[in-house]
């Protein structure tokens, strides 16, 4: 449902907190309903008449989705490719948001509901098993014998706390999805189309370069992805002359000695007395995500930069003014010309500056942690400390 319909998975099981609308240019935060906000209601303490209302509207809306569900079922033709596509994704949903409780938030039930989902997972995949033995019959036998093991290590009636995530998705569930991913490419099962951030070739999440930065980028021109828009855009970071006193700039909030944070509960305001509201996050991987803000209310990384720079506690920074002060260089002239080559963004602006900008934040990719090696496989090292903190983390 999530794959083939995400308006209607959203109304059946929408978590229990506001969610940034990923459609581009827009600030829509939905509000929580469908099965997780049932279950918070239902398993409530206490339950005013207040919400024993909610509770019964949420049950009424509930239905109708369902409902609506099965009309779109009834006329949806679904391809081969989307079919693989769906299944490959679902098995990173069960150990991403199922088995981590994120699904049930308020009621015990991730290991049940992580193998209704596995079963459900072997039971479509198989329907491949036929054609992939035509064409390999060793594959179709580690195929089937991934999807077996997969099923068979999730306990039905088990404490969820007690479940081993880590060795499930090192040893189970990414085997399984590299063994989907060989028959996507031994069935010629490539998507016509990009719906997710993760690449197609890559089978897990995990890989290096498994999650494509620009996806959530509003404008994803190829152009835009040279190197030497990186580099002018790092360059841009370190840039003083964006804020108003001509002291501050990207990197004083975001230190790359830091893993792009300042290490501050709160960062320093503008005037050097007091704080902003909040502290400031990492910029690594922070391509990877189609909200920014503790609000969501941007939806790209330039819309991002712009709103910073033009904070009266953060830069200060008036970006027509600066885009003048830059074109009186020689240097930043050249940058431009060559990283926007071809192109109106040759013109030193806004616009291009906070394109550049977006660019370099774009590289900032932590992929090779400890924790990404060992889930790939590359290396058996990982303290138990560490192992014990994924358990808390995920359970």
């Amino acid at each position: 449902t999530a794959y083939f319909f995400p308006a209607t998975e959203q109304m059946l099981n929408s978590p229990p907190i506001p969610e940034a609308d990923e459609e581009e240019g827009t600030q829509l935060i939905r509000t929580p309903e469908g099965l997780q906000h049932i279950g918070e209601l239902i398993y409530a303490d206490t339950l005013s008449s207040e919400n024993k209302n909610d509770l019964l509207l949420s049950c009424r809306r509930f239905t109708a989705s369902c409902f609506r569900l099965k009309q779109l079922s009834a006329s949806a033709a679904f391809a081969d490719w989307q079919l693989m596509e769906a299944l490959r994704f679902e098995v990173i949903r069960i150990y991403s948001l199922g088995l981590t409780g994120f699904d049930t938030p308020e009621y015990p039930l991730a290991l049940a509901d992580a193998k209704a989902a596995a079963e459900s997972v072997q039971k479509y995949a198989m329907l491949f098993s036929t054609s992939l033995s035509e064409k390999n019959s060793k594959l179709e036998k580690s195929y089937r014998a991934a999807l077996t093991a997969f099923v068979k290590s999730i306990p039905q009636n088990k404490d969820a706390d007690d479940f081993d995530r880590l060795n499930f998705i090192r040893s189970k569930a990414n085997p399984l999805s590299q063994q989907l991913t060989k028959a996507a490419f031994a069935l010629s099962l490539k998507p016509q189309i990009a719906t997710s951030a993760m690449r197609w070739e890559a089978a897990t999440p995990f890989e290096r370069g498994a999650i494509d930065p620009w996806f959530y980028a509003r404008s994803n021109r190829s152009e835009y992805k040279r190197k030497e828009v990186a580099e002018l855009g790092r360059i841009l970071f370190f840039e003083p002359l964006l804020s108003g006193n001509g002291l501050r700039s990207c990197a004083s909030c975001h230190q790359p000695g830091k893993s792009f944070t300042d290490g501050l509960p709160q960062s320093t305001a503008f005037t050097g007395n007091g704080t902003v509201l909040r502290n400031s996050p990492s910029l690594l991987n922070a391509a990877l995500q189609p909200a920014y803000f503790y609000d969501s209310r941007v939806n790209s990384l330039e819309d991002q930069a712009r709103l910073v720079v033009a904070n009266n506690i953060e830069l200060h920074g008036d970006i027509a003014a600066a885009a003048e002060i830059l074109r009186e260089s020689d240097e930043y002239r050249m940058l431009f010309r060559t990283a926007f080559s071809g192109t109106e963004d040759t013109l030193i602006s806004p616009k291009s500056i906070f394109i550049a900008i977006a660019a370099f934040e774009r590289t900032l990719l932590a992929q090779d942690a400890p924790f990404y090696k060992y889930m790939r496989n590359e290396t058996t090292a990982y303290s138990e400390e560490a192992k014990q903190g994924f358990k808390l983390f995920t359970g």
